[in-house]
């Protein structure tokens, strides 16, 4: 089998679940820079029912998907992603909280 061949056959994993389409397009768009090929499913939306995860509560809508081959190291992608996400809004609100002034004027 050649690799073409073995990648169409290969199967789509999920390896997140997106709180909204937001997270789940900066998700997708962080794996592609870092060349692992993602893509985002969305819940299907049947009008009047399309906000269906809005009244149910759930939040967990939108499924990351990529190869199966690249599952482990999309996996390790996503959790630095959302680790230095996380740091980072952790790091705004000290500043807001504590605010100093380290650089001079001139």
């Amino acid at each position: 089998m050649s690799e073409e061949e073995r990648l169409r056959s290969e199967r789509l994993v999920e390896i997140h679940r997106a709180r909204n389409e937001w997270q789940g397009n900066l998700l997708v768009g962080y794996l592609g820079e870092n060349g692992v090929e993602a893509t985002l499913r969305l819940p299907i939306a049947i009008p009047p029912l399309d906000a269906v995860e809005v009244v149910s509560g759930t939040d967990n809508a939108c499924g990351v998907f990529v190869l199966e081959h690249e599952a482990k190291r999309a996996t390790d992608l996503v959790k630095e992603f959302l680790l230095a996400t996380t740091d980072e809004s952790i790091w705004e609100q000290a500043a807001i909280q504590n605010p100093q002034v380290n650089k001079e004027i001139k």
